[in-house]
């Protein structure tokens, strides 16, 4: 065992592009960091052992200082081949030797060592097969003298595979060389000198971390642990036994036998498929049973990779009855998978119904991508409703409480005609009525979806969760729509004082869809960095003009513009103190559209509607896509190949001219040698346009005449005549 030290002296650091990214101070900073503390280590039979850090070590400089430690391990054994487990600053992974005469050859497969940096880069995902999407190596050739290394050449390449399954687009190559110039004879004196510090190994820090000595991140090996902990929470005896007493119960709600049998499908065994054979043969429910028999129908004949264990360990007897399979009457479960060039995609979805609606009482879906040996969630839904049938009757018109409240209803419409009347000849205000008008409908509103005196136990109840990449994107119950409702009722007098005066009133919506972030060790001791960041921004703007007195009797006159926009930024490349050089990918989803025009409706029997869109041209969808070149400061777009795709589609003319406008695609797009690469070797754009052909149309009308009656049976049926007078577009 010997303790060394080692010192960086005169360090030399030039700027990574013509850009004056760093200044003579910063650059002066910088080597002040390498040259400022002295690293003491212990090496044994060629191996770094342990580091002792001194008070005042920056985290990039250890870094750099461990990478260069780390060129210098070595075996003094090996004769021909040997395979040796070693760690060094990628970690701990094996290190394959080879003696060629003179020199030493060194190879490791890097992706070992990474593999718990790769597992907690993607949290929501699932380990299926091999990971692909990483490809890093490090050779290294090393040339010892009489007594020590003289000369030490290494060559690392991290390549990134996409979705194409390419790997190699996207790739980082660092080469270090250390040549020994001189050599004094003796033994180091200050080794001794140096403080007590603090101990560590030759691993990668990631900076803002609790520093040196932390605890690493989790293994792939405690990942798996972890899995397997909470596959073993639905198989303890005592739990196991409960969710078979539920699903055997024939008196348990369906919803909850249901959910019980899902549990038990998650880890099962032979003693559950019996149980599962033995009810399904005797089922008496028939959502029940419709639901476990699509379930195991589907799931037999799936192709998705991660049933595959499953599908391999249910019985061939499995099914022993078969059921409805009607969609909108019975649970069903549903299973599709699809496998392209671009990884396999598979959607399941549930539709769960109870005897005590004839509405679905919850409904899910799941979307999930395999690409690169994983399975990623890439988008799940989660709805659960109940006491949803007065609502619907609500929403048609049909009064529960019968048909003398439905009559009660009628009078109240004649009276309020009458009123209405009255007022016309008044010539209220307009901002009073809409003010007071606003109330009335938000009254309505929430009286329509929570009801009036309603029971807790009969009110509405909903849930909705949703999912993307496995990060919760919105979550909310109908108690949360109702709080926002009360919140609205302050908040619409003023919007609606906004539109009478004619200004404009903007929402907008914002959220992170994805973040992610992975972090790898080179051998330059600078971090190579993968980011991936997805957002999206909706913006609504309206402005009008509102005469409304109640449903039967309004006009609206304005303008309404949606925006929409998704971004997405995928970033590799080296990126830490001393600068950056890398590659960055950017893609936009667009659309802006816009419309304006009016709606008069008088005495509930007349309807004028006109509409018009008053950009000659209106982007429906746009997606772009750039690839830059990063280095330093500068930035660079990659052009890509010089041929290229450019391509101009619309409809007809004479279909155009027909309503005025014509329709529009553009696609460019460079030429690939082979195949469809993502991110694409050069700019991209796909965009779907209206164009205004006839510049003299101003507008479309449609006007209709109509009545409405409404007919309440004695069974309480109800039903709504709709007598079209006359109807017509200019």
């Amino acid at each position: 065992m010997h303790t060394l030290v080692q010192q960086i002296r005169n360090p030399q650091i030039k700027r990574l592009s013509p850009q004056k990214e760093h200044s003579v101070q910063r650059l002066k900073s910088l080597r002040d960091s390498l040259e400022r503390t002295r690293l003491k280590f212990s090496l044994h039979g060629g191996k770094v052992m342990a580091l002792c850090l001194q008070e005042g070590e920056q985290v990039w400089a250890l870094n750099i200082k461990k990478a260069l430690l780390s060129m210098l391990q070595t075996s003094r054994t090996a004769s021909k081949q040997e395979l040796q487990k070693e760690t060094d600053v990628y970690g701990t992974c094996n290190t394959r030797y080879e003696r060629r005469g003179p020199l030493l050859l060194k190879n490791r497969d890097l992706k070992q060592c990474h593999q718990s940096r790769l597992a907690n880069f993607w949290p929501h995902s699932v380990p299926v097969t091999e990971d692909t999407s990483l490809q890093s190596e490090l050779h290294c050739v090393q040339r010892h003298g009489s007594t020590v290394m003289e000369e030490v050449n290494c060559t690392e390449t991290v390549s990134m595979a996409t979705w194409s399954r390419t790997a190699g687009l996207v790739k980082t190559q660092t080469v270090s060389v250390l040549l020994l110039l001189r050599a004094q004879p003796g033994t180091p004196s200050d080794a001794d000198s140096l403080g007590p510090g603090v101990l560590t190994d030759l691993q990668f820090e990631d900076e803002g971390a609790a520093g040196p000595g932390r605890t690493r991140s989790a293994t792939l090996q405690q990942a798996s642990q972890t899995v397997r902990m909470l596959c073993s929470l639905s198989s303890d005896p005592q739990q196991r036994s409960v969710l078979l007493q539920l699903y055997r119960s024939s008196q348990e709600d369906p919803e909850v036998r249901i959910a019980a049998y899902q549990q038990l499908l998650r880890c099962p065994d032979q003693d559950v498929f019996e149980v599962v054979k033995k009810m399904l043969r005797n089922e008496t429910s028939s959502q029940v049973g419709s639901y476990v028999w699509s379930h195991l129908t589907n799931v037999l004949r799936s192709e998705d990779p991660m049933k595959q264990p499953l599908i391999e360990s249910l019985p061939d007897d499995i099914i022993s009855r078969d059921f409805e399979a009607e969609f909108m009457k019975y649970s069903s479960y549903s299973d599709h998978t699809v496998s392209s060039g671009m990884g396999i995609t598979n959607i399941e979805t549930s539709l769960v119904f109870s005897p005590k609606s004839f509405l679905p009482r919850s409904a899910t879906a799941n979307l999930t991508v395999y690409f690169h040996g994983r399975a990623h969630n890439l988008l799940e839904m989660d709805l659960h409703v109940e006491n949803a049938e007065p609502l619907l009757k609500n929403m048609f018109g049909h009064d529960p409480s019968g048909g003398e409240s439905a009559a009660q209803s009628h009078s109240q419409s004649k009276e309020a005609k009458r009123t209405r009347r009255k007022t016309d000849d008044g010539h209220r205000g307009e901002k009073e009525t809409c003010l007071s008008s606003t109330s009335n409908y938000l009254a309505q509103a929430k009286a329509m979806l929570f009801g009036r005196g309603r029971t807790e136990e009969n009110r509405l109840k909903c849930w909705l969760g949703v999912k993307v990449f496995g990060n919760e994107l919105s979550v909310f119950t109908c108690d949360d729509l109702y709080n926002q409702m009360n919140q609205l009722s302050l908040s619409a007098a003023g919007l609606a004082v906004k539109l009478l005066k004619g200004q404009e009133v903007q929402v907008n919506h914002r959220a992170v869809l994805m973040t992610e972030e992975l972090i790898l060790p080179s051998l330059s001791g600078l971090p190579i960095k993968l980011g991936i960041n997805m957002t999206s921004l909706l913006s609504l703007r309206l402005k009008g003009n509102i005469n409304h007195r109640d449903m039967s009797h309004f006009s609206l006159a304005g303008y309404i513009k949606p925006n929409a926009h998704v971004g997405l930024s995928v970033r590799m490349g080296v990126d830490g103190a001393l600068g950056q050089a890398a590659v960055d990918w950017v893609s936009d989803l667009t659309s802006s559209t816009s419309l304006e025009g009016s709606i008069q409706l008088q005495e509930g029997r007349d309807l004028r509607v006109t509409l018009n869109t008053p950009d000659d041209i209106m982007d429906i969808i746009s997606v772009s896509s750039r690839v830059f070149q990063l280095s330093g400061d500068h930035r660079e777009e990659i052009k890509g190949p010089k041929s290229r795709v450019q391509k101009t589609t619309c409809t007809p003319k004479t279909w155009s001219k027909m309503v005025g406008w014509q329709l529009c695609s553009n696609t460019s797009y460079p030429l690939p040698a082979t195949g469809v690469f993502l991110p694409p070797p050069g700019p991209v754009h796909l965009s779907l346009r209206l164009l205004k052909l006839d510049r003299g149309l101003h507008y479309y009308l449609l006007e209709a005449a109509y009545s409405m009656l409404l007919q309440v049976q004695e069974n309480k049926d109800f039903f709504l005549i709709i007598s079209h007078r006359e109807i017509y577009m200019v």
